[in-house]
């Protein structure tokens, strides 16, 4: 067991020409890169409280960034005394901001500390910096599945594994743990992927990363590609999706025949062994609940509204439709429980609060609307979507735990059929959610990801990651009305404090050696990289950490009055209640995955905002519709009207390699309130020709006009737009 904060001990010596001869990692950057119009700011860290406290560190006056092969000067500058020298109590450092945010060449390079002769770790600008990062940590979820055999081929020689809980009694013949002597309760529920650091599985606790994972392909599709080396990869589908999919046929084999869905399934004791594939435990699942079941029917909705655009998944979706329909009915019609989890089958308490329940029903309400049209599910959200126990009026800027149905409302706000009362709700309430505190970044943290300390808990590395997800939400939809920019910047300032910016300067991933980080997560909870074991300090990579916990209960030697950012250290052992620091979950793994997929490749690329042939319409616009930006034509003559099964489509013929989803479609019926598409249910690819088709929304009655505006998301107030009617 080692403290990362000890690692500040060593400075390391570099012997290899053009790169700095003595490391001080107390110049804390993202260890991974940045993006070259990103925001780059280091912080240069003076520790006063906490396990480093004995650390001393004054920077310079005169700060570079110089190239990594040869010391040549890129960019130079002073830091700024953060707070005029105060301590920052969170952290308990003191510090300076070195800003070059002024250097956008792409390149590897390293910050150089002209006065005291000392440099930071080496990091990247790129426009794909964080390519790598998302596959890596999308993968985590490939060494999570149960009863699939990992191969060395995908999974790497050190973390290769056999099928896992597939022998006698186990996943295959999983029998109720209240009749477990009798066959025919047995059920097959294998598959899924294991929770957290335990190989339980459970369907509620699937809600949040199932929902989140869908909603952050829909969003941007083409960050998400088909590489991550799982089996699945080259099939032509989203690797991403293929995980989901992995999930989601676990989850519709925990539907009963009378829809009903069991709640959790695992083993009754803690005597598990490593490798997973050694565990020869019996498993034993807990009966259907009312909160398992509506969980299930969420998320059968939502899969079956993003896999029926895939013509291998249409059948499944279809499935997944009907599965839906089953639970929401049985919901309805049997009586509610919130405490159904005697926890007899370890660990997690499963059960839901009424309350809760009553979340994901609107959950599940609003994504069978979207899939089915019927009118049923329009009431309901209509009765029901200013009730207490969903608490619209009630939301502020911690809806973090409960992102998923945040994010199920705003995106109803902009689908075609929703009632006007709702999605005006839904907006109005996302323009007026100020909360100061919540999206305040500068001033509040030296380390520039503000967070209050109550937020230190339990998983608080989520809790970071949605913090920058809830912020990039403004820009997704387009909500002019905030300042686009400081959103953009709060989220991105969110993901280099999980990516080294922070008090221990430590990459919040396991295993990051290989994609550019210098101190990343060596040791984590988890029963397969468990203390002792040969995985012990070399867990599979990409894996995300709960992360630091004030409220840690175990008997880990934190000294006194250790500050909230530095409650984490790297341990594993069972015995000293790691999993409240270092264990990780599927849904910390999803916050972080989201957020880092919205800063892939292409979301900086530079604009053509000229008109070069003078006609009125943007380059930009130009290439994305597939026109000669040189030449003035008629935008008309290059787009094809279509009308099938009563809904207009427009047909045109793109560039290749222009991204297809960098255009925002909106529609109106009066020009003045927009409802942004859902891309990934009106926009279809061909990728032999390069033809895309756009179905348009058929709002309202046939009567009314059709109003549709293309806009180039900035991140600011002056997004370009072009307008059709």
């Amino acid at each position: 067991m080692r403290n990362p904060c000890m690692l500040l001990l060593v400075l390391t010596v570099i012997a290899s020409h053009g790169a700095p001869e003595t490391i001080q990692p107390l110049i804390r950057i993202n260890q991974i890169g940045y993006v070259p119009e990103g925001n780059k700011v280091a912080v240069l860290a003076d520790p006063q409280v906490g396990p480093d406290a004995e650390l001393e560190f004054t920077p310079g006056s005169t700060y570079q960034v110089r190239h990594w092969s040869n010391d040549a000067i890129a960019f130079e500058g002073t830091p700024v005394p953060w707070n005029n020298g105060a301590t920052h109590e969170q952290s308990g450092d003191r510090g300076w901001w070195f800003d070059f945010s002024g250097l956008t060449d792409t390149g590897s390079y390293y910050i150089w500390d002209v006065d005291n002769a000392v440099g930071s770790y080496r990091f990247e600008i790129a426009h794909d910096v964080y390519d790598d990062i998302l596959r890596v940590a999308s993968k985590s979820y490939f060494y999570q599945r149960l009863a699939f055999e990992k191969t060395a081929e995908f999974a790497g020689e050190a973390w290769a594994d056999g099928p896992a809980f597939i022998g006698p009694g186990q996943d295959t013949e999983c029998r109720s743990v209240y009749d477990r002597n009798n066959p025919d309760s047995a059920r097959d529920l294998r598959g899924g992927w294991m929770d957290a650091g335990d190989y339980n599985k459970y369907v509620t606790f699937a809600e949040s990363p199932v929902h989140q994972l869908l909603t952050a392909y829909r969003e941007r599709p083409e960050a998400f590609g088909d590489s991550n080396r799982i089996p699945e990869s080259g099939n032509g589908l989203p690797d991403i999706l293929d995980e989901v999919h992995f999930e989601m046929q676990w989850l519709s084999r925990m539907q009963e025949p009378d829809g009903s869905v069991i709640l959790k399934m695992g083993e009754i004791d803690f005597n598990g062994t490593t490798p997973p594939s050694s565990d020869t435990r019996p498993r034993y699942y807990v009966p259907p609940c009312s909160s398992s079941t509506i969980a299930a029917a969420g998320m059968y909705a939502h899969a079956a509204l993003v896999f029926r655009q895939f013509d291998v998944w249409k059948a499944f979706a279809d499935q997944l439709e009907s599965q839906a329909l089953a639970a929401w009915s049985w919901y309805h019609e049997n009586p509610k429980s919130d405490s159904c989890d005697d926890q007899i089958v370890k660990a997690g308490d499963a059960d839901r609060s009424l309350e809760a329940q009553e979340k994901s029903a609107m959950i599940a309400a609003i994504y069978l609307h979207m899939l089915t049209g019927d009118s049923s599910f329009r009431t309901y959200i209509e009765d029901n979507y200013l009730e207490p126990d969903i608490e619209l009026e009630g939301w502020s800027g911690r809806w973090v735990y409960i992102h998923f149905l945040y994010e199920a409302f705003q995106h109803y706000m902009n689908f075609v059929g929703a009632p006007e009362a709702v999605a005006m709700a839904v907006r109005n309430k996302t323009i007026n959610n100020e909360d100061e505190e919540f999206f305040d970044w500068t001033e509040a943290d030296l380390y520039r990801a503000y967070m209050p300390d109550s937020q230190y808990h339990w998983g608080s590395n989520s809790v970071k990651a949605n913090m920058g997800n809830a912020s990039w939400n403004y820009i997704t939809h387009n909500i002019e009305e905030v300042d686009l920019a400081e959103r953009r910047l709060r989220a991105e300032n969110l993901l280099h404090y999980m990516l080294g910016v922070n008090p221990l300067g430590i990459v919040y991933l396991s295993n990051m050696g290989d994609y550019g980080a210098e101190v990343s997560v060596t040791e984590f909870y988890h029963s397969w990289f468990k203390d002792g074991s040969e995985w012990d300090q070399n867990p599979a990579p990409g894996f995300v950490p709960g992360g630091p916990n004030q409220s840690y209960t175990g008997n880990y030697p934190f000294p006194v009055d250790t500050p909230p950012q530095k409650m984490y250290a790297e341990f594993n052992g069972g015995f000293s209640q790691s999993w409240e620091i270092t264990e990780n979950g599927i849904y910390y793994q999803s916050a972080f995955v989201k957020l880092v997929s919205k800063f892939a490749s292409g979301w900086d690329q530079p604009l053509d905002l000229s008109d070069s042939d003078g006609d009125g319409i943007l380059n930009e616009f130009e290439n994305w519709f597939g026109l000669d930006p040189t030449t003035a034509d008629s935008m008309q003559s290059k787009i094809r009207i279509e009308i099938l099964d009563t809904i207009p489509h427009l047909t045109f013929t793109r560039q290749a390699g222009v991204d297809p989803t960098r255009i925002l479609p909106m529609w109106s019926t009066d020009l003045q309130q927009w409802h942004t598409f859902d891309l990934t249910q009106t926009l279809t690819l061909n990728t032999e020709n390069n033809q895309v088709t756009l179905a348009l929304p058929l709002p309202g009655a046939k009567s009314e006009a059709r109003y549709i505006r293309f806009v180039i998301p900035t991140q600011d107030q002056t997004s370009p737009t072009l307008t059709l009617n």
